[in-house]
């Protein structure tokens, strides 16, 4: 994805003194997404046969803040989310992946769950998705919603054209039934 970033810059001013004149770049974006908080489609064995693909964000309160920067999020219901609280529930596996130093950790993280995929075009409709005419209500069409807890954050059409979901996934050993493949561990 581009995203906009700040370059920090300071010039010398004609009185001698310097001056900070930051510089607004669009940028590409990439990032590694954990195998735990990534669920493909699970009858697809790699991401071009995914008809959706869910990542889960473990977001503290100033990163749910900075999606109010982003391009269609709804900013009453970013403050919505925040005014409740926190919401992240550690899953079972968490735990035990994590640092026992981190054990008791303050809680006050926000889960954000970010889908890529099929809706109706009805639907779609409902929470506000602009449609052109042509488009009838049995049709289905391809979003990205952004979901905390009760309230949508976010839900566009797909903006790739033509459309995709913008994940790869690299196995270590390919398995052709299998959408995660075969590990180290596996075949060791």
């Amino acid at each position: 994805f581009n995203f906009n970033k700040k370059l920090h810059k300071w010039e010398d001013g004609e009185d001698g003194e310097r001056n900070y004149n930051p510089l607004e770049v669009r940028v590409p974006r990439i990032e590694f997404v954990s195998c735990w908080d990534l669920y493909p489609d699970p009858a697809a064995t790699n991401i071009d046969e995914c008809e959706f693909v869910i990542h889960r964000h473990k977001m503290n309160k100033s990163q749910l803040r900075q999606l109010r920067n982003m391009p269609y999020f709804d900013e009453d219901a970013i403050r919505t989310c925040i005014q409740k609280g926190a919401n992240y529930e550690e899953k079972d596996f968490e735990s035990q992946l994590k640092d026992d130093s981190r054990a008791d950790e303050y809680k006050s993280n926000f889960e954000v769950i970010e889908y890529w995929g099929i809706m109706d075009a009805e639907y779609a409709r409902e929470v506000g998705i602009e449609l052109s005419d042509d488009i009838d209500d049995l049709d289905e069409v391809q979003v990205n919603a952004w979901i905390c807890g009760d309230s949508l954050l976010r839900a566009v059409v797909n903006p790739f054209t033509p459309y995709r979901l913008p994940y790869h996934a690299f196995p270590y050993e390919r398995n052709p039934y299998n959408f995660f493949g075969i590990g180290v561990a596996e075949n060791m």
